[in-house]
C-alpha cells in the first residue's frame, strides 16, 4: 500500500514537473508604445523622459527579436533616419525578458498585463554610456472570433430593435 501512495506521488511530481516546464511563454509580436529615462549624470540625455516604440519583430518560443524605435529622433542627437536600433534576446514563461541591442546595451524587463517595465544598462566603456529604465505597454487587439462574435450582437441587437411587429388593422 505504501509502495503504491509513493510510486502515485512520483508520477504526480513528474507530471507537475513536465506540465511545469511546458508552461507556454507569452505572445509579444507587436508595437509597444512607451518611454525610456535616462539615469546617468553622466549622459547628456539625463532626466529625459523619451517616447519610444519597443517593436517585436519575430518570436520563436522563447526566442525574440526586434527593434527599439527612438521617436525622440534628430532632436535627441540621433545620428540615424529613422532612429531605430536592433535588438535580440528571449522571454521566460514568467514573463521576463533579457534582450542584447545593437551596441551591446542590455536591457531586462518584466511583463504584467499589457505593460513591461525594466531597466538598461550600457556595456562597460561604451562611448554613450547611460542607465536607467523602460515602459511600454501594447494595447489589447480584438481577435477575429471575438470581432465576429461582437459583430453577430450588434447586428441581432439592431434587428432586434427595428423588427417590431406592425399593429394588424381591424377591418
Amino acid at each position: 500500500m505504501n509502495s503504491r501512495i509513493l510510486t502515485l506521488t512520483l508520477a504526480g511530481l513528474l507530471i507537475g514537473a513536465a506540465s511545469a516546464q511546458a508552461a507556454p511563454v507569452p505572445d509579444v509580436l507587436g508595437t509597444w508604445d512607451g518611454t525610456h529615462e535616462d539615469m546617468d549624470p553622466a549622459n547628456s540625455n539625463y532626466g529625459l523622459v523619451n517616447p519610444m516604440l519597443f517593436i517585436v519583430q519575430s518570436q520563436s518560443g522563447s526566442t525574440i527579436s526586434g527593434e527599439w524605435d527612438w521617436l525622440s529622433g534628430d532632436a535627441a542627437g540621433c545620428a540615424r533616419t529613422p532612429c531605430t536600433t536592433t535588438w535580440s534576446g528571449s522571454i521566460s514563461a514568467g514573463g521576463q525578458l533579457t534582450l542584447t541591442g545593437e551596441f551591446g546595451y542590455d536591457y531586462l524587463g518584466g511583463l504584467v498585463g499589457n505593460t513591461i517595465t525594466g531597466t538598461f544598462a550600457a556595456p562597460p566603456g561604451a562611448s554613450n554610456p547611460g542607465y536607467g529604465t523602460w515602459t511600454a505597454t501594447q494595447a489589447p487587439e480584438i481577435d477575429s472570433r471575438s470581432a465576429a462574435s461582437a459583430l453577430t450582437l450588434l447586428l441581432g441587437g439592431l434587428f432586434v430593435l427595428t423588427g417590431g411587429r406592425k399593429a394588424i388593422k381591424a377591418t
